[in-house]
């Protein structure tokens, strides 16, 4: 586009060549005609390309910073929740439930006053289901208001990990009982 705009302005440089005849006054000879500024077509939009990747450059900085803080608020959850391939294989091998249990904060509320069951289930089943989706026939119970017990088909203990610390991270569940076995 630049380079049509040069040749077009070329042209009409070379055609207008002849028509520098001028019918000035000796006035009008020394009072040049103003110089604007103004940027031009070009030199706006590349501008605006540029504020535009900036924006985006902004955009993934923020992004990527967000998903490490995420990432490493899992990994200090994951290790406080004993869910790594070691912590689980034991149990898995000897067909026993997995228990774990989530730390409540200082100062945090002890428990969830009025929970509504059949919501927290569908949170913890929709929670489950987001980030651990190789568990077959996976069923949800909530016990004692606060408490969940998972059943269903694994393919690996990594499966499982993530579906207890999906359940775990769940608001108003304090524990999380798994009794999701391996599919051999």
């Amino acid at each position: 586009m630049k380079k049509t705009l040069i040749l077009t302005t070329l042209a009409a440089g070379f055609a207008l060549v002849g028509c520098n005849k001028s019918t000035r006054t000796d006035t009008a000879a020394v009072d040049p005609a103003p110089v604007t500024t103004e940027p031009t077509v070009g030199q706006r939009v590349d501008a605006a390309a540029q504020r535009t990747g900036d924006a985006i450059a902004d955009a993934g900085r923020a992004t990527r910073d967000a998903a490490n803080n995420a990432g490493s608020k899992m990994r200090t959850e994951w290790t406080e929740w004993k869910l790594s391939h070691q912590d689980l294989d034991a149990d898995l091998r000897a067909d026993r439930p997995i228990i774990r249990t989530r730390t409540i904060p200082a100062g945090a509320p002890t428990g969830v006053v009025n929970v509504d069951k059949s919501q927290l289930k569908n949170n913890v089943k929709a929670n489950v289901s987001q980030h651990a989706a190789a568990i077959k026939d996976l069923d949800v119970e909530i016990d004692n208001e606060t408490e969940v017990v998972l059943t269903g088909k694994a393919m690996s203990s990594g499966d499982v990990a993530a579906a207890i610390g999906s359940a775990l991270s769940t608001d108003g569940i304090t524990k999380v009982t798994s009794k999701i076995k391996l599919d051999q």
